[in-house]
């Protein structure tokens, strides 16, 4: 899985080398989240961020393409029925392509 993720990193990227109108940024913000069950557990809110990298690249003068690669730390805070508190975390990697017309 490893290779899979550096491989595309570099695919990526390596479009904005080659680009003549591209351009690199960074991307960061902060996120809420909240999972339900049917267990009885009470669920609440944990807060997490998220950032990573994007390139931007003209394809044509009303289109372009958005790779990023983006970390997210998401999860919750949990209470079971003898009162012991946890906190799940799940951690992401996120690799979304978009196509933008402008």
């Amino acid at each position: 899985m490893k290779k899979i993720s550096l491989f595309l990193c570099a695919l990526v990227f390596s479009f904005a080398l080659y680009a003549q109108n591209g351009s690199m940024g960074l991307k960061a913000g902060v996120n809420i989240s909240n999972l339900s069950n049917s267990s009885g557990y009470n669920m609440g809110s944990k807060v997490g961020f998220h950032g990573g990298l994007l390139a931007h690249i003209h394809l044509v003068p009303s289109l372009a393409l958005q790779p990023e690669v983006m970390y997210s730390s998401q999860g919750a805070k949990y209470t079971t029925s003898d009162g012991n508190e946890h906190t799940l975390s799940l951690n992401y990697v996120n690799i979304p392509l978009q196509l933008q017309y402008m």
